[in-house]
């Protein structure tokens, strides 16, 4: 007499792994989080060039209106080369900001894709024990500043090897790196990442 034995277990079955999914669903996530903070300081920064704007303009107004009053008490001839002088320094003043806001605006109509691909190198180079808390690019003086926690000190190289490996990245030299411990107790670490002569105080 023959019998035959199964052998077969549900435990020698392969397993899907979900991994690549989640890092996928985590990536995304990142991304998103990203490009909506990205566009809320945008929208602060027109805001605030907007009001300086405004207030160059009232200023303007406001010094030329006192310089014609004190310049009574003048000659003619130094009361025009002062209002001259504080005229061209207002005016420049008034131009420079004005040149910020236009190039700000600019930038959020044109440079769109641009700031999309840097935010999804970021994404796609997420890690564990790894989260930003802020990013800003300048293309116009070559400046990158990348401001994040990390659950301990030795991933923070981790994490600066792999930016430098991102084709998109690679021509921030990220020059200045700044780690410091929370002032609070807490299980984090936070770390800034800056080139050009970002903000980071060394």
């Amino acid at each position: 007499m023959s019998q035959q034995i199964n052998l077969y277990s549900p435990l020698f079955r392969k397993q899907k792994k979900l991994l690549s999914a989640m890092a996928l669903l985590q990536a995304t996530g990142l991304l998103v989080l990203a490009v909506a903070g990205f566009y809320f300081y945008l929208s602060a920064q027109t805001s605030r060039l907007e009001a300086r704007v405004a207030d160059s303009s009232r200023q303007l107004q406001n010094e030329l209106e006192q310089l014609k009053v004190h310049g009574t008490q003048q000659s003619p001839d130094a009361r025009v080369k002062l209002l001259a002088e504080r005229r061209k320094k207002l005016e420049a003043e008034f131009s420079e900001r004005t040149q910020a806001l236009q190039a700000m605006d600019k930038g959020a109509a044109g440079r769109t894709e641009g700031y999309s691909g840097l935010l999804r190198a970021l994404a796609r180079l997420s890690m564990d024990g790894i989260w930003l808390t802020r990013v800003r690019f300048s293309e116009e003086r070559g400046e990158a500043f990348i401001a994040g926690r990390a659950a301990r000190p030795e991933l923070v190289p981790l994490y600066l090897q792999r930016l430098r490996t991102e084709e998109r990245l690679q021509g921030q030299d990220f020059s200045s790196l700044e780690i410091t411990r929370p002032a609070q107790p807490a299980r984090f670490i936070e770390f800034v990442l800056s080139s050009g002569g970002g903000e980071a105080k060394k």
